[in-house]
């Protein structure tokens, strides 16, 4: 992602920067000791240096720690995105079983977001829409079944999940999506390349 790679850049020479004064004042901190040869005043003096390189290095950890946190605005989207999918569809889960619904598990009740125009963000492009669906999956079965503990989770349970199976078929019969080709159609006018090409890019 450009945007995070010169952000990082960015941040990295304003950590470097805050370093250097921090190393500064520690200099000039041992500096002012030495001159101060006991005299109250130079110490004063080399105490408030210590202070300030004290306050660069907490603004300095703060900079680390930012710089640890940046991620592209796309996966924390797409991240957000499927665990309000899931919240969703477990909602739908819930929703069916208190009324008695989908019994012979043919008719599931299901969430299903649909491909948007190009314009208005992530999910639109049909690649984004099917990692969106893929991720928001994921979510729900985390939520279904417990890896480490290799068994249902309470929601799971409380659904009528008994194996990680269980857990997989109803996070993929519960979430789906809606496919619109009028909404897909807009993608020509970005397009690289001949109609006959672009038909063939809707069909993969």
């Amino acid at each position: 992602d450009p945007g995070v790679y010169f952000y990082n850049q960015y941040a990295q020479r304003e950590l470097q920067q805050t370093k250097g004064e921090m190393d500064r004042m520690i200099d000039w901190a041992e500096d002012a000791e030495k001159r101060a040869q006991g005299d109250p005043a130079g110490l004063r003096h080399a105490q408030n240096y210590k202070n300030t390189a004290v306050q660069y290095a907490r603004r300095a950890k703060e900079q680390e720690d930012q710089l640890a946190r940046i991620v592209p605005i796309e996966t924390v989207g797409r991240e957000r995105s499927a665990e309000a999918l899931a919240r969703g569809a477990m909602f739908a889960l819930e929703a069916e079983k208190a009324k008695g619904l989908n019994k012979d598990g043919k008719n599931p009740l299901f969430i299903a977001p649909e491909n948007i125009f190009p314009e208005m963000g992530y999910g639109s492009h049909p690649e984004e829409l099917k990692q969106l669906i893929q991720k928001s999956r994921d979510v729900l079965q985390e939520k279904l079944w417990d890896n480490k503990k290799h068994a249902p989770t309470r929601e799971g349970a409380n659904l009528g999940v008994h194996s990680e199976d269980d857990a997989i078929k109803k996070a993929q019969d519960h979430i789906k999506a809606t496919f619109d080709i009028g909404h897909l159609n807009t993608w020509r006018k970005y397009f690289q390349g001949s109609d006959e090409d672009f038909k063939k890019w809707l069909l993969q």
